[in-house]
C-alpha cells in the first residue's frame, strides 16, 4: 500500500502504510449517520490530515483537497476544512485495525460531516486550486459531495456489512421509497 500526495505541493510524496503509522496519532469518538441507519459512535484512530498536508508543503494556490479511494470514488474538502482539527485518516476503529469493509488501509474521518463523505480505501490525495480538475480518475465517479452512488452496487462509505443487504441504489428515473426522518 502507498498513499500518494500530489498536486499543488512542494514535496509530492508516496507514503507507505508503515510510514503513516509512524506519524502523529489522533483518536476521537465520532458517530456516522447514514440514510435509515442508526449507529453508535466509534473510537477512530489515525493521523490528522493536516499532518500529511503540512509535510507535503502546500503551495499558495492550494484551495481544495481531493481524497480518492482505490475504487475511484472521491470527496472534496476545502483547504480550511482539511486543516481543521477534526479531520483525519483513520487506520483503526475501536482499537482494531480497519477491516476492508470499514475502509482498510485508510478512511477519511471528518467529525464535522456525517459518514456519507467518509471515503474509504484512500490511495491518493490531490491538492488543487478551485480552477482545476481531478486527473487520472475512473469514469464511475459520483458527485464529490456525496459518497452515495446513483447507480450500481457500490455502498455508501459509512455502511457496514450488517446493513449492506438492506441498501440498493436506484437511478433517478426510478421511483424511490419514502424516506422518514429518524430524528
Amino acid at each position: 500500500y502507498v498513499l500518494h500526495v500530489t498536486g499543488l505541493v512542494n514535496n509530492p510524496s508516496a507514503l507507505s502504510y508503515a510510514e503513516i503509522l509512524s506519524l502523529a496519532v489522533w483518536s476521537k469518538k465520532v458517530g456516522s449517520y447514514c440514510p435509515s441507519v442508526t449507529r453508535a459512535a466509534d473510537e477512530w484512530t489515525g493521523v490528522p490530515l493536516s499532518t500529511i498536508l503540512n509535510a507535503a508543503g502546500l503551495t499558495p494556490d492550494a484551495t481544495e483537497i481531493y481524497l480518492i479511494g482505490a475504487d475511484g470514488y472521491y470527496t472534496v474538502l476545502t483547504l480550511q476544512n482539511a486543516l481543521a482539527g477534526n479531520v483525519f485518516l483513520a487506520y483503526q476503529t475501536n482499537g482494531q485495525a480497519l477491516t476492508e469493509e470499514r475502509g482498510y488501509p485508510l478512511r477519511l474521518i471528518d467529525g464535522g460531516n456525517n459518514g456519507q463523505d467518509w471515503i474509504r480505501w484512500i490511495t491518493n490525495i490531490e491538492v488543487k486550486s478551485s480552477l482545476t480538475s481531478v486527473s487520472n480518475l475512473s469514469g464511475s465517479i459520483q458527485n464529490p459531495r456525496s459518497n452515495v452512488p446513483a447507480s450500481g452496487s457500490k455502498l455508501c462509505a459509512c455502511f457496514i456489512p450488517a446493513v449492506a443487504s438492506n441498501y440498493r441504489a436506484t437511478p433517478e428515473t426510478e421511483s424511490k421509497p419514502e424516506q422518514r426522518d429518524s430524528l
